[in-house]
């Protein structure tokens, strides 16, 4: 038997290194998008395995095709070969502002974190300028918004691998105008 491959089959690899998930172009709610599971094994990755965030298994195969909508909107995937699986830290964290058009006193916004990792995400820590916010979860709501509600709001995205914090997002809140009619007699 050729040694190279003896060795080879008797190293003991488990996780698969560098496994990504990839789309093209935009995503936006409502579109059809196609998610690509790529990632790196000593032997190959023989299966995929795609995951909702209920950690429901959606896939199979090394590509996904979905329609994104905001309840579905983290899905993960699992690399393996017959040593094991895939594992990431959370990354390409976002803050999505889910409101058209300005934001106007009296409104109620909210802003959605988003994130990529595999295990999925366990916590999430909203911040306003440098000021941690109680709210947990991956949406923060803000009702009766006024211009207190103004300014640069981001998300930090943790699962036991790590952690990755967002780019800041603004959200401006203008005063709602006020038109009067004055009747001529």
């Amino acid at each position: 038997m050729d040694q190279s491959k003896a060795d080879q089959h008797y190293i003991p690899y488990g996780c698969t290194n560098n496994t990504s998930v990839s789309h093209s172009g935009p995503v936006t709610e409502g579109s059809s998008v196609t998610l690509s599971c790529s990632a790196e094994a000593n032997p190959a990755v023989d299966s995929y395995s795609w995951y909702n965030p209920d950690g429901e298994q959606v896939g199979t195969k090394k590509k996904l095709s979905i329609t994104v909508s905001e309840a579905d909107s983290q899905f993960y995937c699992k690399a393996s070969n017959k040593y094991g699986c895939s594992v990431i830290p959370p990354k390409e964290t976002t803050v999505v502002l889910d409101h058209a058009g300005p934001v106007v006193e009296g409104s109620s916004v909210s802003l959605l974190c988003r994130s990529r990792s595999n295990p999925p995400v366990t916590n999430y820590t909203w911040f306003r300028g440098e000021e941690e916010d109680k709210e947990p979860g991956s949406v923060l709501v803000l009702t009766g918004v006024d211009a207190s509600h103004s300014g640069d709001y981001r998300c930090t995205a943790k699962n036991q691998l790590g952690e990755e914090t967002s780019a800041p997002v603004r959200l401006d809140v203008q005063c709602e105008s006020i038109q009067h009619r004055v009747d001529s007699h």
